[in-house]
């Protein structure tokens, strides 16, 4: 299944036949101005990705700053990225910072994810949306409505909820 236009942004997920019960194994990816974002051939637990999309959902209308959204991509993309995960040269964060810059985080804790970084940012009505590979030197940026922005997420955390609901209470086996 997919949520939203690739040329802009989309959340792809497919449950796979053999999905473990409340595990949820199956594939996931973003896309993002038609770049795939996440290892979409390699199977990962959907529940962890459901679990986590729930703070996509509460932060959605807590992503916006115009000061944030108006700095180069490389300074956001780097204020963002050392007070969430920290550098060699500054170990300690303070909770203030974590809690202003952890609403930008759209990182996700799977396999499929690790090697990128993804940070949104809002002002009047759009989304920047900056990400990179760890092996990539530059950053991409890409900009979308945020009520486009905002509806994809939440409508693909809705699916999943059902689905991941759906699974739990009879444990029966789907197929998207």
């Amino acid at each position: 299944m997919e949520i939203g236009n690739r040329g802009r942004f989309c959340i792809a997920t497919e449950i796979g036949t053999d999905h473990e019960g409340d595990w949820l194994f199956g594939q996931f990816c973003f896309w993002i101005a038609n770049k795939q974002i996440g290892d979409y051939e390699f199977i990962t637990s959907i529940r962890d990705i459901y679990v986590h999309m729930r703070y996509y959902c509460s932060d959605a209308y807590q992503r916006e700053s115009d000061i944030h959204f108006n700095l180069s991509k490389e300074d956001f993309f780097n204020q963002v990225d050392c007070s969430l995960y920290g550098d060699s040269d500054n170990s300690a964060v303070s909770e203030e910072d974590l809690q202003l810059f952890a609403r930008f985080d759209l990182n996700i804790g799977v396999d499929i994810l690790d090697d990128w970084k993804i940070y949104a940012v809002n002002h009047d009505g759009m989304t920047r949306l900056l990400y990179k590979h760890c092996n990539d030197v530059h950053i991409s940026e890409s900009f979308i409505n945020t009520q486009e922005f905002n509806s994809v997420v939440i409508s693909s955390y809705k699916i999943l909820e059902a689905i991941y609901d759906g699974v739990v209470e009879s444990n029966i086996d789907i197929k998207i």
